[in-house]
């Protein structure tokens, strides 16, 4: 929001599952990583549509230095926006965009519970400008399950709103009707299905318990007919089953905040 919180604890943002605060997960605040929020804050954009190049190059550049160093090993936001300046213009040969994608989901998964989104919506429009639609949806999916461990707040939460937004009425209706996965067509691919359902689930764990809803019409008008368009004989070879039984879980947590007390996502899809 605009309103001036400095000073204020972050406990209770944390308690109600706010996503800008990671569950607590944080990256912590030092001279060096004060250095490399900087640095990743750097505006490159002329205007709408045109982005100033010099200034991308010295980012880039200052992100290099930071990364030789060992000072963005456990900054999964920085490695990310590294690995898209690469995937636009490489500068260094030695470390490709697809390594340095992965290397920033191991530092989440490592130093902060696997709480960033970022790096795998990031890695996913990766796979998609690579031809690898099945891994696309997969990593969406992953951004889905994380996304879906908070809650949404529509004043403070814009920007990842529209990345998740964008993927389910634009990216995901577009890949779903026109590409491939190991030559056989997205639609009849059941395990493709699979991860458009994951990433369904994780949009509503986050709108579960949530004081503004995250799914409207515009999303069922471009999701529904992506569920349409796969064979009956394709669905019907997926197989779900959640982690836990909802009375168990809501027992299990009862008193805890809103973040926590929900059910569980589905577990990994069998064929």
């Amino acid at each position: 929001g605009l309103e001036d919180k400095r000073g204020e604890p972050v406990t209770r943002a944390v308690a109600r599952g706010n996503w800008l605060y990671l569950n607590g997960h944080h990256v912590t605040c030092s001279r060096v990583t004060e250095v490399a929020a900087a640095v990743a804050s750097m505006n490159m954009s002329m205007s709408d549509k045109t982005d100033n190049s010099v200034v991308a190059f010295i980012q880039q550049k200052l992100l290099w230095h930071l990364y030789r160093a060992g000072h963005l090993d456990v900054y999964p936001t920085c490695i990310s926006l590294l690995a898209d300046l690469e995937d636009i213009q490489p500068f260094e040969p030695d470390l490709s965009p697809l390594e340095l994608y992965q290397r920033a989901i191991r530092a989440s998964v490592t130093h902060y519970s696997d709480s960033f989104v970022y790096p795998y919506i990031h890695l996913g429009k990766h796979c998609l400008r690579n031809d690898r639609a099945r891994e696309s949806l997969a990593n969406w999916a992953r951004a889905a399950t994380s996304i879906g461990r908070y809650n949404y707040y529509a004043k403070e939460e814009d920007d990842i709103y529209r990345e998740f937004r964008d993927i389910a009425c634009q990216h995901i209706p577009a890949t779903v009707k026109q590409s491939t996965s190991g030559g056989v067509a997205i639609v009849d691919d059941p395990v493709s299905f699979c991860y458009i359902v994951q990433f369904l689930d994780g949009i509503c764990l986050w709108e579960e318990g949530s004081p503004t809803p995250v799914l409207h019409c515009t999303w069922a008008h471009h999701i529904v007919p992506v569920f349409a368009s796969f064979p009956y004989d394709v669905r019907s070879r997926v197989v779900f089953s959640c982690g836990k039984d909802s009375n168990t879980d809501q027992q299990s947590n009862a008193g805890s905040s809103p973040a926590h007390s929900r059910r569980s996502s589905v577990s990994s899809p069998c064929l």
